[in-house]
């Protein structure tokens, strides 16, 4: 399945640029240990997911599911950087 998202770049306040990006399938591919990601959650109703934010935790010191910090996790893309 593919999921797209798009993302709207801004620059000290303006619209810069509309960018494509694809999601990751969580069974082919995993960020890096502790770096947070938006994430898309299986539900009950087929084809349908819940967004929330997860990570990869060291299974040796938590409570994991398949490597995740929550449960259900199908796919995943990196945070943007959020302007200060």
């Amino acid at each position: 399945m593919e999921v797209s998202v798009y993302l709207l770049k801004w620059k000290e306040g303006e619209s810069v640029e509309m960018s494509e990006s694809k999601w990751i399938d969580a069974s082919l591919s995993q960020p890096e240990q502790d770096v947070e990601v938006i994430v898309l959650l299986k539900t009950p109703a087929e084809g349908c997911y819940k967004i929330a934010f997860g990570h990869i935790v060291d299974k040796s010191k938590c409570v994991d599911y398949n490597g995740w910090n929550i449960e259900g996790v199908r796919y995943w893309f990196p945070c943007p950087e959020i302007p200060k």
